[in-house]
């Protein structure tokens, strides 16, 4: 059989009705991204794999996953853990990474992070460790820090 113009057309339009499979990053992992682009200097490239490109960030550095959704779909891993201390990540903690629903440990201390912290901090409720000392925090604790009644340990160390 040749082909011509008419049946490579007809081939393409076929194509294009034929569902495809897209595969979409998950909400924990476009918040994450939300926290990559609020870096301004990662100078040992420890979120370079971090991108949209990616189903779900369970593989990125840092990060640690559980499962905790409905299987077989895209929020079936559920970000559980960030932990980046001693990274030289230099820039401001994004509003967004306190939003991540079941984020139980995040540690980020021993950086370069001047912000104080959003009023949004303590919304992930399931949060036990927060270790965010050696950074230059400023401001005073947001009163959201009430609602967490999971914290065992806050580390705001200078």
């Amino acid at each position: 059989m040749t082909f011509n113009r008419s049946n490579l057309f007809s081939l393409f339009l076929l194509h294009l009705l034929i569902p495809t499979q897209v595969q979409a990053l998950n909400t924990d992992g476009v918040l994450l991204l939300s926290f990559k682009y609020s870096i301004l200097s990662d100078p040992l490239s420890v979120l370079r794999n971090w991108n949209y490109d990616d189903k779900t960030p369970c593989l990125w550095t840092g990060v640690t996953c559980t499962e905790l959704g409905k299987p077989s779909t895209p929020d079936m891993f559920r970000v559980t853990s960030l932990v980046l201390p001693n990274k030289h990540l230099l820039g401001s903690i994004a509003p967004d990474l306190f939003s991540i629903p079941h984020l139980r440990i995040l540690d980020l201390s021993s950086n370069f992070f001047n912000w104080s912290l959003p009023d949004s901090a303590f919304n992930a409720t399931e949060l036990s460790v927060i270790s965010l000392g050696n950074n230059n925090l400023s401001g005073d604790l947001p009163t959201s820090i009430n609602s967490v009644t999971n914290l065992q340990l806050l580390n705001l160390s200078a």
